[in-house]
């Protein structure tokens, strides 16, 4: 064997080195950045269930509140009908007939 043989080898063994070296360098790059990925989703998906939450009690007031003050409304029986004196038949817009003019 050569001295030049030799070199030869050395540096193929220290290139698949060096590969092998930045192989599992990447890989474990790529299963660092899928942790993060995986938390950054994560984080997400719980601030998104508080919002939910949030906005779904926020609804849930606006409901009640709507809900209650058609029932006040309802209690209190039907309100003034507004009239106008100048269409036919008493103002009702309908001329004293219904839609199919019975």
């Amino acid at each position: 064997m050569t001295v030049l043989s030799v070199k030869t080898n050395l540096k193929l063994v220290g290139d698949i080195m060096f590969y092998l070296r930045l192989r599992r360098f990447l890989e474990a790059e790529r299963a660092q950045d899928l942790i993060e990925y995986t938390l950054l989703i994560a984080f997400v998906a719980l601030v998104a269930v508080g919002l939910m939450s949030q906005v779904g009690n926020g609804l849930q007031g606006l409901w009640g509140s709507a809900t209650s003050t058609m029932a006040v409304a309802n209690a209190s029986g039907p309100g003034p009908v507004a009239t106008n004196p100048t269409l036919p038949g008493g103002g009702d817009g309908g001329g004293g007939r219904d839609r199919d003019g019975h």
